[in-house]
């Protein structure tokens, strides 16, 4: 049986395979165009290599709910996020670049259990305002 995380974490595929580093997947270009939507304007999302990376497993014995899933995690998304945008609240006196530094703070501050998930997230609040 091949070892899955041996795989995901491969420095032949993965720089720095155990450091959290969400530009592995998004890559963003654009010039901000506003405070809170610094640098999300025109991401891209990165796809890696085939069989390098596989949350779902892979091959003919994949889990049999993981595109539907995938689809439907697209399709709440887009239904919620159609007529809404969400941003980081800003605490009372925090400039704008200071919240940016403990946003990207709270999301580098993650440990591992059963999933990888940030310690405090609490350290940020986040409001949905509807767009016309």
């Amino acid at each position: 049986m091949p070892s899955l995380l041996s795989v995901q974490t491969h420095p032949r595929y993965w720089k720095d395979p155990l450091v959290w580093k969400p530009s592995r997947w998004i890559s963003s270009p654009a010039a901000p165009t506003s405070e809170f939507t610094a640098g999300f304007q025109r991401e891209v999302v990165l796809t890696p290599a085939k069989c390098t990376y596989f949350p779902w497993s892979d091959g003919p014995q994949n889990c049999p709910g993981a595109k539907f899933s995938q689809v439907e995690f697209v399709a709440v998304l887009a239904c919620l996020l159609r007529d809404h945008r969400v941003n980081a609240v800003q605490n009372p006196g925090e400039s704008f670049g200071q919240a940016r530094m403990r946003i990207l703070a709270t999301a580098e501050d993650v440990d591992m259990e059963m999933l990888l998930r940030m310690k405090d997230a609490d350290r940020v609040s986040l409001v949905c305002k509807r767009v016309s």
